[in-house]
């Protein structure tokens, strides 16, 4: 069962911009946001949980409202043309590389 199995690799996935398309970037999540009427949006490890989830359950119900947040928020990423970055990298290789280096 590979649940069990040691994690040998790590993935990182993000955005990369000049200062002006993250200042048009903020504009539009957070309008988004209160066109939501969401104050805070979190995904951690691919859970999200939102201030205001409970409005939105139970979850077949609100499907569409759901859909049209995501939509907002994915076009906030897509009108700011920030550019979609992702690495992997082994673990081992990290921890060698963060015990050879002072971080403080």
């Amino acid at each position: 069962m590979t649940a069990n199995l040691p994690a040998t690799f790590g993935s990182l996935r993000g955005y990369l911009g000049y200062a002006n398309q993250w200042d048009h970037f903020g504009i539009l999540w957070n309008a988004a946001l209160k066109k939501h009427d969401v104050r805070i949006f979190i995904c951690v490890k691919w859970q999200i949980r939102t201030v205001h989830s409970k409005k939105w359950l139970p979850p077949e119900e609100h499907q569409d409202e759901v859909i049209a947040f995501f939509r907002d928020l994915t076009n906030a990423i897509l009108k700011c043309n920030l550019y979609k970055v992702s690495s992997a990298v082994w673990l081992k290789d990290l921890e060698r590389f963060n015990a050879e280096k002072d971080w403080h």
